[in-house]
């Protein structure tokens, strides 16, 4: 939230760059002309799985309203877009590193909710539903750039407090899309009790094992 308030607009478009990722030279042009061709607030592309050294080792799977079409660019269906990504809490997006944001997205930056619900834990994939449920959600179905994967990440390190709050924030994700229409109660439903499930299960013996299972049977019986 620094850098965007130190940014504030000032140019039409920005990029924030992870250190465990790298993008190729025409990761911008590729993505400016997607945005700017179609009045987006954002654009995602896909990566590379890299290891620590930068050797690609694969890719990320993409569901399957994408590989059916030829285009390169495209903008991304509501609908389509929360189908595959809330109910399984399937990130096939990716991150802000993959992502360029038009300055018009400042707001839903800030604002860091979702039809009012904080997704703190999850900004990224919170931020793509806000947009792409407006339709300004563009999509290019390239590989620009790759995912260095390590054992130091945040990213499926149970220890670090940002690992437990992207779990928990697959709730208020799932309940604003079932408000917003795009999921059903039945899918909301499994989304909730399937990562509360995972969450206790994952520090049923942690040092945080006494704060999760003091409000595991209360977050059990949202409906």
């Amino acid at each position: 939230m620094c850098l965007i308030e130190a940014w504030n607009g000032q140019t039409d478009t920005a990029h924030f760059l992870n250190d465990d990722d790298c993008i190729f030279p025409t990761f911008y042009e590729n993505h400016l002309r997607l945005i700017e061709n179609n009045g987006l607030l954002a654009s995602v592309s896909r990566r590379w799985m890299g290891d620590k050294t930068g050797t690609i080792v694969g890719a990320y799977n993409i569901p399957d309203f994408i590989n059916n079409i030829d285009a390169k660019q495209m903008l991304i269906d509501p609908k389509s877009l929360f189908q595959s990504v809330v109910p399984q809490r399937e990130n096939w997006l990716g991150e802000w590193s993959n992502t360029l944001l038009h300055k018009t997205s400042l707001k839903e930056l800030r604002a860091g909710s979702l039809d009012g619900l904080s997704y703190y834990g999850l900004d990224d994939i919170g931020c793509f539903l806000q947009i792409g449920q407006q339709g300004k959600l563009g999509f290019i179905n390239e590989h620009l750039g790759f995912f260095r994967v390590h054992d130091n990440q945040n990213t499926g390190n149970p220890d670090k407090l940002d690992y437990l709050a992207a779990l928990l924030a697959w709730i208020p994700i799932a309940v604003s899309s079932e408000k917003l229409g795009f999921i059903n109660q039945i899918e909301k439903n499994v989304a909730i009790t399937r990562m509360l499930n995972v969450t206790f299960e994952t520090y049923k013996s942690s040092k945080y094992c006494d704060m999760i299972d003091r409000h595991f049977n209360k977050m059990m019986a949202i409906d």
